[in-house]
């Protein structure tokens, strides 16, 4: 037993001593196969913070080179796009100077090819600005996934289409080459226009005033759909087209005889002319210039333009091109730009003493018509009285007035007055294609901006008459000519509308009556066919006394009745008797016939934002390299090759025309590259942003230097944190071995001393 307990105890004691050197020789070995001293933080406790901190550092600054090498690729294409600008602006600028130097200008094919090739620049400039890195748009601000750069013109006659360099210029100045903005009469209040004085005047004070002078205007939803120059603007009115102003008198030998009138050089005869008449002349509104003395103006012909000089009254300068001359050659007929849209009206049936014109004044109505001496129906789209303009004279341009009973039907309908002149209204049809037909839809919803709340039922539109018609009767009570409803839900018909006339008289009984007259705008069912009409207030229907008498009658139209005892005005056909002889009609306040909204609004090339684009390179290094397509270095050379574009030659807005603007564009140019623009005279815009591709490229360049410094240093920090985290937590490979090596002889040893100490005991001693 005595030997037992001591050997046990002894062995103990060994084989604990082994198994110490075992775990050292495993950890040894970790180490050399890993080549870390440890593989967590808790075998390098005493260095464990240290390390953690630097590995923390190393990848903050493997964040930093990650963005920079993607800034550096954006400065790589943005260095690549600013040398082929640079190279496309001189290029064009050689080409317009080598034009101006040959004195071309007398040459139809010179100007032709000077005009594609300024073109064909534009096209290039917005494939350059339109350049992508990593499927981003480098020139779009923070807009990156928008093409900086829209054209909207595929060819040079596309882009002489939209700016024809006389009614409608490409803007001449900065703020109107990107003015990007648009309104509506949601803003404005009613839009008036004035095709005499070619003005465009909101009722709502200020609204036009975010709309620079020069920029072009896109004008949609009125009777003058199109695109206009803004001449002036005092932020209510923009004058949109040259006007006369009435001067000179005729019948009292009174002329103007300080006007000069100027012609550039012309599309019909090589040389430019100057006349000032010794009889003077007199102006017309609204474009007629005569001189007493025949053969004046025998040497201008149709399409020369011609400007108009130190006229007594100076609202009378400008330039103007001619349409017509007189075959004596004492007057002018000038072609406008005015608002030229005017609806067919019939004069077969004038003077008519039976038609009534209706507008609303306030909350009542002015009904306006003349048995004696009749109105006249004018084929120019005017409508005019037969006693000197007085019966008309009250009428507000901006209004909408109804005509009923006229001899010729088709004379019938609904009209936005343009302008009053002493009585001569000059008008535009307001219910043409204004909407699409949709069958009752009862998702369909109708507003008017106020509290009003409107349960139609349903909604059905008509495009014929450009009725909204509700399906629950009365439902639409409230709404008013004039005002601006909304339409939402619909299948084709979302939009904002105009009323131009509300239903609001119910039909009352009435027993047969053959006075009772109903038209439909095209046919007059009088009771000579009807034989008499029947009103039934219960069913809202007029039915003939003769089967089949009102044929031609469809659902959605508007008919008016006159000549019945309580039943006359403005009704909405909602169904027809198969017979032809019954119609049924939209209960009071149940329909409103409507015209498009109207919106102005600007363009411009750039479509991206103004927001900056930077990133940090560095510990509190921000870099802003995001320059945009709308930079004054590219602006101004987009705008100078977009001058010489527009107008076709031998038009009144062609370079021929208008040889200014190739001295203008050369400066805009020059201004871009950044050359001495002292050299090249005074801004023929005015004063000019700066900025110039030779500064952007300087800039670039210095971008790319720092940036490429930062990297360098930050490259080689990362190697140093690299290393000193190394040091930490790596092992030394030739040292772990050589301690591996000393640790596996030192277990071999013992595990031979242990099995030799196991082997002894007492009885084997004594043996």
């Amino acid at each position: 037993m005595v030997d037992s307990v001591g050997t046990y105890a002894s062995d103990q004691y060994n084989t604990a001593l082994v198994m110490q050197t075992k775990a050292t020789e495993d950890q040894l070995l970790q180490e050399t196969t890993s080549g870390k001293k440890s593989l967590s933080y808790d075998g390098i406790a005493d260095v464990a913070q240290q390390a953690l901190n630097l590995t923390n550092e190393n990848s903050s600054i493997s964040n930093y080179l990650t963005t920079n090498n993607t800034v550096n690729l954006n400065l790589q294409g943005m260095s690549q796009v600013y040398s082929s600008v640079q190279n496309e602006i001189s290029n064009f600028q050689q080409d317009l100077q080598n034009y101006i130097d040959n004195d071309q200008g007398g040459s139809a094919d010179d100007q032709q090819t000077l005009q594609q090739q300024a073109f064909s620049a534009l096209k290039n400039m917005q494939y350059y600005l339109n350049t992508q890195v990593n499927g981003q748009y480098l020139f779009s601000g923070s807009d990156t996934t928008t093409p900086p750069f829209q054209l909207n013109a595929s060819t040079l006659s596309q882009f002489q289409a939209e700016y024809d360099g006389y009614n409608t210029t490409y803007g001449d100045t900065s703020a109107a080459d990107l003015s990007n903005t648009s309104t509506s009469v949601l803003n404005t209040g009613s839009i008036t226009f004035n095709a005499q004085n070619g003005t465009i005047s909101a009722a709502n004070p200020g609204q036009f005033s975010n709309l620079p002078v020069g920029s072009t205007v896109t004008l949609t939803g009125s009777a003058y759909d199109g695109n206009y120059s803004i001449l002036a603007n005092d932020g209510n009115t923009l004058t949109v087209a040259p006007s006369f102003t009435a001067e000179g008198d005729p019948s009292t030998n009174t002329y103007d005889k300080t006007a000069m009138i100027t012609t550039s050089t012309m599309a019909s005869q090589d040389a430019g002319l100057n006349i000032q008449p010794v009889a003077g002349v007199y102006f017309s509104p609204p474009g007629v210039l005569a001189s007493p003395q025949a053969g004046t103006f025998s040497q201008l012909h149709a399409g020369d333009s011609f400007t108009v000089s130190g006229a007594t009254d100076p609202s009378n300068d400008g330039n103007y091109i001619v349409s017509s001359v007189s075959s004596d050659g004492s007057s002018l007929a000038i072609q406008r730009a005015g608002f030229t849209s005017a609806p067919n009206l019939d004069s077969s049936g004038s003077p008519d003493a039976s038609a009534t014109i209706s507008y609303p004044t306030g909350t009542s109505t002015a009904s306006l018509s003349d048995a004696t001496n009749g109105i006249n129906f004018n084929s120019d789209g005017t409508i005019t009285d037969n006693v000197g303009g007085t019966l008309l004279s009250g009428v507000p341009a901006g209004s909408y007035i109804t005509v009923a009973d006229a001899n010729v039907p088709s004379n019938n309908g609904t009209y936005l007055v343009t302008a009053n002149a002493s009585g001569t209204l000059s008008v535009q049809r307001t219910v043409e294609t204004s909407l699409n037909d949709e069958a009752a839809n009862s998702s369909a919803e109708i507003s008017n901006g106020t509290a009003t709340s409107f349960s139609p039922g349903a909604l059905t539109f008509d495009s014929s008459s450009s009725v909204v018609t509700a399906a629950n009767g009365g439902s639409l009570a409230g709404m008013a000519v004039g005002q601006t409803v909304n339409v939402s839900g619909s299948a084709d018909n979302d939009g904002s509308y105009v009323v131009t006339g509300t239903f609001s008289t119910p039909v009352a009984d009435e027993a047969s009556n053959t006075n009772a007259q109903i038209t439909d705008g095209t046919t007059s069912f009088a009771g000579a066919n009807t034989g008499g009409i029947t009103f039934d207030a219960a069913s809202d229907t007029m039915s003939a006394a003769n089967a089949g008498s009102l044929s031609g009658i469809n659902i959605g139209d508007v008919i008016k009745v006159s000549g019945s005892a309580s039943n006359n005005g403005a009704f909405v056909v909602t169904g027809i008797d198969p017979s032809d002889s019954s119609v049924t009609v939209a209960p009071a306040n149940t329909a409103v016939q409507v015209a498009q909204n109207l919106s102005l609004s600007t363009s411009s090339y750039y479509q991206g934002n103004n927001a900056t684009v930077s990133s940090e390179i560095d510990n509190n290094t921000p870099m802003s390299y995001g320059i945009t397509a709308a930079n004054p270095a590219f602006e101004k050379a987009i705008r100078a090759m977009a001058l010489i574009a527009e107008g076709q030659t031998g038009t009144a807005g062609g370079l021929d025309m208008n040889s200014s603007r190739l001295t203008a564009a050369n400066y805009l140019l020059t201004s871009s590259l950044g050359g001495a623009t002292s050299t090249e005279g005074t801004p023929p815009y005015g004063a000019e942003n700066s900025g110039n591709v030779s500064d952007l490229s300087l800039n670039l360049a210095l971008q790319q230097e720092t940036l490429s410094s930062v990297t360098a240093q930050q490259t080689n920090f990362q190697n140093f944190l690299t290393t000193s985290v190394g040091t930490l937590t790596n092992a030394d490979p030739t040292q772990t071995i050589v301690e591996l090596l000393d640790q596996q002889q030192a277990l071999q040893a013992s595990y031979q001393s242990l099995s030799s100490v196991r082997q002894l005991s007492l009885l084997n001693y004594l043996k």
